[in-house]
């Protein structure tokens, strides 16, 4: 698994991305702009997980692979029911990314609102085990 090695003091950098996603996705939406609105959650997600990892760990991940993603930041809190429920939005919001990026659909609003609210509740968890 490929990761790259980040001073944990730029977590809050990371973090501040998340959020600036956030806020897009949010925009997006109200303005009927889906697909954009998906993407925004999408890296709001990603832009969190490495917050965590570089905070905890000092690394990041640095791969392509989706699923590798989702078991390095499931190491990070193993057996903890709380991130487990995080590790599963982690994953079911990059499932959709591919779909968003590369297929010939278009997602709906509730595919928008469902990742935004998801990539919201990520992003609480995640600010909840910074200082």
């Amino acid at each position: 698994m490929r990761t790259r090695n980040v001073d944990r003091s730029k977590y809050r950098n990371y973090l501040l991305k998340s959020e600036e996603f956030l806020v897009t996705a949010g925009e997006a939406l109200e303005r009927a702009r889906y697909n954009a609105s998906v993407l925004n959650s999408v890296h709001a997600i990603i832009s969190a997980a490495d917050a965590l990892s570089v905070f905890v760990k000092g690394f990041r991940y640095a791969g392509t692979r989706h699923e590798e993603a989702v078991e390095l930041f499931s190491g990070i809190f193993p057996g903890d029911r709380g991130h487990e429920k995080n590790v599963s939005r982690f994953g079911t919001i990059l499932s959709i990314k591919n779909k968003a990026e590369y297929l010939e659909v278009l997602l709906s609003s509730k595919d928008a609102a469902d990742a935004l609210r998801d990539a919201t509740r990520f992003t609480e968890y995640v600010r909840g085990k910074l200082p």
